[in-house]
């Protein structure tokens, strides 16, 4: 019998095969994959028929729990961040059309709308049992459907959200597999960007491990978590890598057990490429470039400075084509710089909820160069924030960014 080929699937297959190994884990308890199949199944009834799900906490093994029940019951969710000013995250619900608030801490008073259902997930891991009573199976979806819903709390305080298709998930989290491999025992610790990092481990048997807030934003206490935990990956921005390093000495840093660092969000200069090769020279050092609207989209290995030009970022991965065109939307020259594009009707987005004027500025059918003769091709247009340079062997650098792509990145 044929099975789609779904994140939800691989992880319903994790959890049968890995239910005595730990899944996920926090300052305040842990699960198995055992014990995270019971979870889902007890959210099950709550969940399942909800047009979209809010998921309310800080990211950890609550937070996490309740993400993995609501992709393998084929609910789109949101995370939303308690830190968000209330108006933001009311807006967030209201956009979405959100009925269904899960909470993983308890918020303030008036933070949720009287009109919102809300579920109590804590409860839920009171007494959970090490396996599903039944066997779980993946929810059926369309390769369209949104797997996720990243939400910005924008300039002017109206929510821009941005749908996450199953698709564009499955691929990307299959592309990175080759680049980095997860595997049982594996332990991976959970920075800021928690939904585009938790559930590609999990389907391959690894363990999630969430610092709490404090602990993720102080880097000598976040060194003494890796270090406790022996966690073998981290994904961090470069600003906050920077700031890591520096504050921790030889003697730590020799201590830490990471195999593999993974950079994202921000350009990397050779300074801090310099600087992890000295102080880690043992963890393998990554360059991601993801956006909201497709996904992760190329990666590269850092193993040395690039010499004082632009840091590479890769080739994009295969369901993906990076074109970079000038003013008039005409290719560039390779080595002439230009505002990227993505195309590839896999991976890109449905545009942005309820925001049809910046769905239309942004995601636009051009004629390009490759397409069929006349015809038009469906591409991501990423406007002045990111100025690129093409290289002659397909990958391209990053020349210059801003705080506003940085902003559009969720947790």
């Amino acid at each position: 019998m044929f099975e789609p080929q779904t994140v939800a699937a691989e992880l319903v297959r994790a959890i049968a095969d890995h239910a005595a190994r730990p899944a996920m884990a926090d300052e305040t308890g842990a699960l198995s994959y055992g014990q995270l199949g019971r979870f889902v199944e007890r959210m099950g009834g709550a969940v399942r028929n909800a047009p979209a799900v809010g998921i309310f906490g800080a990211p950890g093994l609550v937070m996490g729990a309740s993400a993995v029940a609501c992709v393998i019951h084929g609910r789109p969710f949101v995370h939303l961040d308690p830190a968000m000013p209330q108006a933001v995250l009311r807006n967030i619900l209201s956009e979405l059309g959100v009925t269904l608030v899960v909470l993983c801490q308890t918020p303030v008073p008036g933070q949720i709308p009287e009109s919102c259902e809300t579920l109590e997930a804590r409860a839920l891991l009171e007494g959970i049992e090490d396996a599903p009573h039944a066997a779980l199976r993946a929810a059926p979806v369309e390769p369209g459907d949104a797997i996720y819903l990243v939400a910005t709390s924008g300039t002017t305080g109206r929510p821009k959200c941005i749908p996450v298709t199953q698709d564009a998930a499955h691929l990307s989290y299959a592309w990175r597999d080759a680049f980095t491999p997860y595997a049982p025992g594996m332990r991976v610790g959970i920075y800021i960007f928690a939904i585009w990092e938790m559930f590609r481990p999990l389907r391959h048997g690894a363990e999630l491990w969430f610092p709490d807030p404090n602990t993720l934003m102080a880097p000598r206490g976040l060194a003494a978590f890796l270090i406790r935990h022996r966690i073998d990956e981290m994904l961090f921005t470069p600003s906050f890598y920077d700031s890591f390093l520096s504050a921790i000495d030889r003697d730590t840093a020799a201590a830490l057990p990471l195999r593999r660092v993974v950079l994202n969000g921000e350009v990397v200069g050779d300074a801090l490429i310099s600087a992890s090769l000295d102080k880690l020279p043992g963890a393998e050092l990554w360059n991601l470039y993801s956006i909201c609207e497709t996904h992760d989209v190329c990666m590269s290995r850092l193993s040395a400075p690039s010499g004082g030009g632009p840091v590479s970022v890769g080739v994009p991965m295969r369901h993906l084509r990076a074109v970079i065109l000038d003013e008039g939307d005409a290719p560039c020259a390779p080595g002439t710089p230009g505002r990227l594009h993505f195309e590839g009707p896999r991976m890109l987005g449905p545009g942005y909820v309820n925001r049809p004027e910046e769905t239309a500025l942004r995601f636009r059918e051009l004629v390009i160069e490759g397409a069929r003769r006349g015809s038009t091709t469906p591409v991501i247009r990423l406007g002045s924030m990111r100025k690129v340079r093409c290289t002659s062997s397909g990958g391209w650098r990053i020349c210059s960014s801003c705080a506003a792509f940085r902003s559009r990145r969720g947790s």
